[in-house]
């Protein structure tokens, strides 16, 4: 009798490993395709909006009055705006997952950042914001809105009414600050 005897356990853990990493991949090429068509999804209604907002205008305007006018490009506007921020959280998702966050800071009145913000929040609307002389800051208005939509979303979830905003220029600085009364 001759025989032959070969170890193939590490052939066996290199298959299981082969097979472990193949379905990983698979989850985040299911998750890419989530993320995309809900991506997709999000941004194809207020372009929509957008469009046919615009193309409204564009039918009506010999006939459409002054008012109707300035309401159809305000619509138009905010939904461009949701756009926008739609595709700002995009690229901060991406940067932020490269390792790196890119920042644009400008000089904006603090107090418009505030209030767009607000309008992203559910129950936004019932927040007070105060505000104290005129702020204005060199801030990225992305990550600022960000910070407020957080800071007033846990206000409102964990704390209780009514919830504060306050946007208080100091001079040199200025502060935000936000309360509850939980």
């Amino acid at each position: 009798l001759t025989g032959v005897l070969q170890d193939i356990s590490a052939s066996n853990r290199l298959a299981r490993d082969l097979g472990r990493v193949n379905d990983e991949l698979q989850a985040v090429n299911q998750l890419n395709a989530d993320v995309l068509g809900v991506v997709g999804h999000d941004a194809r209604a207020p372009l929509s909006l957008v469009l046919g907002h615009l193309e409204m205008l564009q039918e009506t305007w010999a006939g459409a009055t002054e008012e109707d006018r300035l309401a159809r490009i305000d619509r138009a506007r905010a939904a461009a705006q949701r756009l926008s921020g739609l595709l700002e959280d995009i690229l901060a998702m991406a940067s932020f997952e490269s390792g790196t966050i890119a920042t644009r800071p400008i000089l904006v009145p603090l107090h418009e950042v505030v209030v767009d913000a607000l309008a992203s929040v559910p129950g936004g609307a019932d927040v007070d914001v105060r505000r104290h002389g005129d702020p204005t800051g060199v801030v990225d208005p992305f990550h600022l809105r960000q910070m407020v939509t957080n800071l007033v979303s846990n206000a409102l979830r964990y704390g209780a009414a009514p919830v504060v905003v306050t946007i208080t220029d100091e001079g040199d600085s200025v502060r935000i600050a936000v309360a509850d009364h939980g």
